[in-house]
């Protein structure tokens, strides 16, 4: 069973294969799915239980993605962000959400606090990655509003403050959206 968030499964179905297509064409199809999966079961809103284990499920708006999945697991003291949060990877600026990005992370830093966090790009953490997600956005937000920045501009400048960072592709895949005039 594969669950996703309402959104989450109409965007796949609409974007899906085009998705795939741009990934295999990025990184080959070696770690490529064969074909693209829709999930076939809804996330809703509010405490949900899926084979003996309670989530709940909130959803985020107007951050990596339109619509973001974040799913607590109370037992578990363990919270699943998705693309709310990376870890030591570089941030998609594709959808241009970069200030309520990063004001939705500090609204949560306090709910994420002594958790383990599953990131949507890089390895589980403590909740110190999203003090480190606050200020790559607050890098990002300055660097996006310079005066005739372009998107080559934008990446050198992200590649520079955060060498340790991995996957700058990211950069590439959503720079040219912040900059199309």
């Amino acid at each position: 069973k594969v669950y996703a968030l309402k959104e989450t499964i109409e965007t796949i179905a609409k974007i899906g294969d085009g998705a795939r297509t741009v990934f295999v064409k990025n990184f080959g199809d070696k770690d490529a799915a064969p074909e693209v999966l829709i999930p076939t079961h809804t996330l809703s809103e509010g405490y949900m239980k899926i084979d003996g284990v309670t989530f709940s499920v909130t959803k985020i708006k107007d951050s990596e993605a339109d619509v973001i999945a974040f799913i607590k697991i109370p037992k578990a003291n363990l919270v699943i962000v998705g693309d709310f949060v990376y870890n030591k990877v570089h941030l998609f600026p594709g959808n241009n959400h970069l200030q309520n990005w990063k004001e939705e992370l500090q609204k949560a830093a306090s709910t994420l606090k002594g958790k383990i966090i599953l990131p949507g790009h890089g390895y589980p953490a403590t909740s110190s990655i999203v003090d480190s997600n606050i200020a790559y956005l607050t890098k990002t937000i300055e660097v996006a509003s310079k005066p005739s920045m372009d998107a080559a501009t934008y990446k050198a400048e992200l590649v520079k403050a955060y060498p340790d960072y991995a996957a700058a592709i990211l950069i590439d895949f959503g720079a040219n959206a912040l900059f199309t005039k």
